[in-house]
Formats: C-alpha cells, sequence, structure tokens
C-alpha cells in the first residue's frame, strides 16, 4: 500500500519542509524594489529568528539585515539571482529580538514548465557557534608570537597577527599584492632551506627533511633576514598549518658558540679544529668543482726575534696584521689558519701549481711591502702543494711543509711547491 497516497504534493512539500533541521525562506520572484515578497518560511527559521510567517507578511529579506550584513555580498547575490544563478554565501542576519547570527545559505531559483523563476528558495544555516570558534582560534592564534599559516604551498589562506607584523603588512591580502607565497621570502643561505627551482613543492621537500634540518631564514618587512624551525601539519584538502618558530637569538647563541670553538682568539684566522673538522668537505667540493685542492703553509720569519726585541705584545700584532693582510689578499671561498705559532696555511682551489705559486707570491709581496711598526721589517717563507684524491690532511701538510723547509734554507722570503712525486 502506498502511504502518500491521497495526501497532494503540496501537503508533502510542506510536511518536508517543516520537519528540515534547516531554515528554509521561500521568496516570490520580483527582484525590483521593495521585493522580492518572502512567501514562506519553515518552523526551523521560526525556531532560530523568531519571525513567523505571519510577522512576515508583505515583508522582503533585508528585514533580516543590519549594520554587520555584507552589502557586497547582498549585491553578489542580487546579480546571481536575476542570471537564474545558484547563490552560495555567508553573512550576518538578525532576529526578531536585534540579536546578530551569522548565517550560511544557498539559494537557488524555482522555475515552471515553461522555463520562468517563480520563485526562489534559500536553504539557511545558523553557523554562529563554528564562526565564534573560529573567531575564537583566531584570537588565540593572534596571541601567539609564533607565525602561523594556512597554505597549499601555493597560496595563503589564513594568516595569524605575528606574520602581518613580521611582514609589516596590515593582513594578507596586503602581503599578496607583494609577494603570492611566504617561500619567495626565504634568503639563499647555506644550511637553512630554500627553494631551488621555481616548480619545487616546498612544503613536500622541507618534510621531507630531518626535524633539525626543517629551518629557514626569512627575510621580514624590512628584508632583514631571520631564522626559523619550520613545524607541518597536513589537512586532508591539501592544505597545511605551518607554524614558523623564531630561532634568530639561538642561532645567534649557536653561531658565536661556533666562532669560539673554531676561530683563534688572537688573530679572528680559523683554527686547526676547524680545519680538521672541515678537509674533507673541501676535498668534496674541489672534486665537485673539477678543481685541485691548493695548501699554503706559511711562516714569519724570525719570529723568536721579533718576540726577543720587541715583546710579545708586538709580537702578537705582528700575527694580528699578518692575518689581516692575507685575508684581504685571499678570495672569499678560501679559508686562512693558524695552524699553530707564527704558522698559517690557506686552503684554496687552484687549476695547477703555477696559478697556486702566483697567489701564494702576491701574498709574501704584500707582507714584505706592510708596515710591522716598531718591527723594521717582517717577511714569510711558503711551501706550496696540490692535493690528490688520497691526501689526507697529514699527507698534504707534510708536503708542503717540505716545501717551507726548503724556503727557509734559500734564505726566507721564497715560495717554494713541492709536489707529490708519481
Amino acid at each position: 500500500m502506498n502511504i502518500l497516497e491521497g495526501v497532494n504534493s503540496q501537503e508533502i512539500v510542506k510536511l518536508i519542509l517543516n520537519n528540515s533541521y534547516n531554515s528554509v525562506v521561500i521568496t516570490d520572484a520580483n527582484l525590483d524594489l521593495p521585493g522580492p515578497k518572502i512567501v514562506y518560511v519553515n518552523e526551523a527559521f521560526t525556531k532560530n529568528t523568531g519571525y513567523t510567517l505571519e510577522d512576515l507578511k508583505d515583508k522582503t529579506p533585508r528585514i533580516f539585515q543590519g549594520k554587520e550584513t555584507d552589502h557586497e555580498l547582498l549585491k553578489n547575490l542580487k546579480e546571481k539571482c536575476r542570471k537564474g544563478e545558484f547563490f552560495v554565501g555567508e553573512t550576518v542576519n538578525y532576529r526578531k529580538d536585534g540579536s546578530k547570527y551569522y548565517v550560511q545559505w544557498n539559494i537557488s531559483p524555482i522555475k515552471n514548465d515553461a522555463g520562468e523563476i517563480i520563485y526562489y528558495i534559500s536553504i539557511q544555516r545558523n553557523v554562529t557557534k563554528e564562526i565564534e570558534t573560529i573567531k575564537t582560534l583566531q584570537k588565540i592564534l593572534d596571541l601567539q608570537k609564533n607565525i602561523v599559516i594556512v597554505t597549499d604551498g601555493k597560496k595563503l589562506s589564513y594568516v595569524n597577527e605575528s606574520f602581518n607584523n613580521f611582514f609589516d603588512v596590515s593582513s594578507m591580502e596586503e602581503f599578496l599584492k607583494i609577494d603570492d607565497c611566504v617561500c619567495s621570502r626565504f634568503s639563499e643561505v647555506k644550511g637553512f632551506y630554500y627553494k631551488k627551482t621555481e616548480d619545487e613543492n616546498w612544503i613536500e621537500n622541507i618534510v621531507k627533511l630531518p626535524h633539525e634540518d626543517r629551518v629557514v631564514s626569512m627575510l621580514d618587512g624590512k628584508l632583514i633576514p631571520h631564522g626559523f624551525t619550520v613545524n607541518v601539519n597536513h589537512f586532508g584538502d591539501g592544505s597545511s598549518i605551518i607554524t614558523f618558530t623564531d630561532i634568530t637569538s639561538t642561532i645567534g647563541e649557536k653561531e658565536s658558540f661556533k666562532h669560539k670553538a673554531y676561530h683563534d682568539k688572537l688573530s679572528g684566522a680559523y683554527n686547526r679544529e676547524f680545519l680538521y673538522m672541515h678537509f674533507e668537505d673541501y676535498k668534496k667540493e674541489v672534486e665537485k668543482a673539477n678543481s685541485q685542492l691548493g695548501l699554503i703553509l706559511f711562516d714569519i720569519d724570525y719570529f723568536k726575534m721579533v718576540n726577543d726585541t720587541y715583546g710579545h705584545n708586538v709580537g702578537d700584532d705582528v700575527i694580528k696584521k699578518i692575518v689581516n693582510t692575507t685575508l684581504k689578499q685571499i678570495r672569499i671561498d678560501d679559508n686562512l689558519i693558524r695552524w699553530g705559532g707564527e704558522e698559517f696555511i690557506i686552503i684554496t682551489q687552484a687549476d695547477n701549481i703555477k696559478n697556486l705559486e702566483a697567489m701564494a707570491t702576491h701574498i709574501k709581496n704584500n707582507i714584505e711591502k706592510e708596515t710591522f711598526t716598531p718591527v723594521p721589517q717582517v717577511t714569510a717563507s711558503f711551501g706550496i702543494t696540490l692535493g690528490v684524491k688520497s691526501d689526507s690532511l697529514e699527507t698534504l701538510v707534510k708536503r708542503a711543509d717540505d716545501g717551507l723547509y726548503q724556503a727557509k734554507r734559500a734564505g726566507r722570503n721564497k715560495v717554494v711547491a713541492s709536489i707529490l712525486q708519481s
């Protein structure tokens, strides 16, 4: 037996609408002022707003609007309705008692058999609790010192107040006028993650790194770099919530410690520990560059005499000036190491032994011309060599030391190459 037998279609529709959990409002199709007029509201709408259908007789949906209603959104709504298109939106509406609530709704045209729009039906959902929860969460996130964003890796969809403060913008929209992705502010700094190619998905790549390596150097609104650790949590829709924690001061402390650990206290040059730590890295870099590892070992001539004649304070000044003079002559990728006492090493790359000899001679000549008052003149002797794949640091230094010994025996203030015999 058909349970709907004897029940007309209008009663069925009314039964469905009145038992709907969501609010339903139906208006006529007259969009010209003062229309459209409300012709139906269901029980859920009355329960939510306090308005009955009798209250709304000859009224339009403008009765639900107020100072916080998004009127730009309503213009879009009206345009969609005129075109007979489906509309989805969210704004603030007001109940009969004047209290506001957040509504999310969609509007569809109802057409007759001739295809003419005769009504508009609006299905509405009260999303006040959700919006208030979101606003509360946003307040909490805005109080965070950490930068928090939501993004799919290309476009931002949410940022907190710390983000705005860091980049010196008033809103996410203002930032997007300058940069389309936060990753464009990552600096190309050794030891920090940054995009190597334009198409690279930075979120996927940073997640692949060990946790201790998930760090970026990011430029603030004044283009000053700051160090951040990066924490990523994925959503099911392809977006991620990403937290940047500022570790600039920690990095500073770490770098200060490293500087003290790897630099000679007197001269500021690197020390032996630094060279031992990085020697294998130098060999790999040279191999990648298809070049050769050059080592220059030099020694200040008659340094004991300087100390004995003028005192250790003057001797210290000579060492410091030797370092400053040498640093001015070498390239940015070269490294000067105080090997011990008055001995120094330069690690560099060279195409051949003649190029390395020219570099050492240039440094020697500049030391010879430098003023070291009250010492009349200071010179240095140099031993140089090129490394091979099988060389350890010890064998390379030993070979350069052989050249230095020969330079001393030849009268000092000379450069002597020591080549591995095949």
